[in-house]
């Protein structure tokens, strides 16, 4: 075996040489854009590295002319994605050659369909962007589609291919899907779900990969995978990329940088496998996050809003001013960070009805607004007041903004 590159033993930690690897992926191309780079070095390290696919990418967006008539949903479309998915299929092959991959499998094709059970097609879900620069479902979603399948009957399909191949570890999406979309989410969904059933057979090692949204919190590992093998591998899906250099760009003509590095979390902490939180949880994990924020600036907020210089006679209140930028800094960090415009919208509202109650309560309030009070202290605290406010609005703005532009 080779020397393998770093991250990789922590990948593979308390797993004997030469480890199976198995990656679960929503669609073709997302093996090679998300995890490619570890793959193909888990694969010239001499370990054994699987895929399951579990769609064929019928609704994927086509780019080059001469193909779009595989598009679904274009004027020219020659059907509802059936060649579509023939052709991606092949481009998968082709990558999965250059990524060293042993086995590729597809979800509802036997071995990875449950014993007893027809074969069945899980197709794309299809999806849309949403305002916060996050993926969400399709305007339409067909009730044969991926995300719309009976849970149990995908995580079957899977357990059936866990018990034959036996993986050491499993790789996946975190509980966000990477960016929110539904085949990812369902991909993770499933991949649990079907660890749940075979926990008792088969102590397999789960990771996720890193993503900021995720609710996963388990040690992060970085692994320096191979970036040209990755490169190799996403050019071989033509219809859904296009490569230059050191760089590619889907469909929406947005380039970034391809890179070997790949960043995965410890979803199995005592070395079992465990349900990760559910969105819900990670909802719940956000709403208090962000409550604590708004909190923390008000508190901070307030003790530095009465901070006033006087130029001659004429009342200067910085700390007023720097008091709502904190606000509207903080908000905004926490909005970027969970990917969320609510989460902002949230920090900056508990921010401002925590100093309304400030403004409001006691006989001597510790924000000040009435005008009967000295000149530089009102408006120090009217600035506070109305500040925290005007600085939530503005905090959405610049988080969906931001979060539109980096959507891809």
């Amino acid at each position: 075996m080779r020397e393998e590159p770093a991250g990789l033993a922590d990948l593979l930690a308390g797993v004997t040489a030469p480890a199976t690897v198995l990656f679960v992926h929503a669609h073709p191309d997302d093996e090679s854009i998300a995890t490619g780079g570890t793959m193909a070095a888990l694969a010239a390290a001499g370990h054994r590295v699987l895929l399951l696919t579990c769609t064929r990418g019928e609704l994927g967006e086509v780019i080059p002319e001469d193909l779009r008539h595989l598009q679904v949903g274009l004027p020219e479309s020659v059907d509802d994605g059936d060649q579509l998915a023939r052709v991606r299929l092949d481009e998968l092959a082709a990558a999965t050659r250059v990524l060293g991959v042993h086995t590729g499998f597809l979800l509802g094709t036997a071995p990875a369909l449950a014993p007893g059970a027809t074969a069945r097609v899980y197709r794309d879900s299809g999806m849309s962007w949403g305002e916060d620069g996050r993926a969400r479902p399709a305007p339409q979603v067909s009730a044969d589609s991926f995300s719309q399948q009976p849970l149990d009957r995908a995580a079957a399909d899977l357990a059936a291919l866990l018990r034959l191949a036996r993986p050491d570890v499993v790789v996946t999406y975190d509980d966000d899907g990477g960016y929110g979309h539904p085949d990812h989410i369902r991909a993770h969904q499933v991949t649990l779900a079907a660890l749940d059933q075979v926990r008792d057979e088969l102590p397999a090692r789960l990771w996720v990969t890193a993503s900021d949204a995720g609710s996963s919190s388990g040690r992060l590992v970085e692994v320096a995978g191979d970036a040209d093998a990755k490169r190799a591998a996403i050019a071989a899906h033509g219809t859904q990329t296009v490569v230059e250099g050191g760089r590619f760009a889907l469909s929406n003509g947005i380039w970034q940088d391809i890179s070997g590095f790949e960043r995965f979390r410890d979803a199995t902490p005592g070395g079992r496998p465990r349900l990760a939180a559910t969105r819900t949880g990670g909802r719940m994990r956000t709403v208090l996050a962000a409550v604590v924020a708004g909190v923390l600036v008000c508190w901070l907020g307030t003790l530095l809003h009465g901070h006033v210089a006087y130029l001659a006679t004429t009342p200067v209140p910085w700390g007023a001013v720097l008091a709502v930028v904190l606000c509207a800094s903080a908000a905004t960090a926490v909005g970027l960070w969970r990917s969320a415009l609510w989460a902002a919208a949230v920090t900056g509202a508990v921010a401002f009805s925590a100093n309304c109650l400030l403004a409001g309560t006691g006989d001597v309030p510790l924000i000040v607004t009435q005008t009967a009070q000295p000149t530089g202290v009102a408006l120090a605290g009217t600035i506070w007041l109305a500040g925290s406010a005007v600085a939530t609005v503005l905090a959405v703005l610049l988080t969906a903004r931001t979060l539109r532009r980096s959507r891809a």
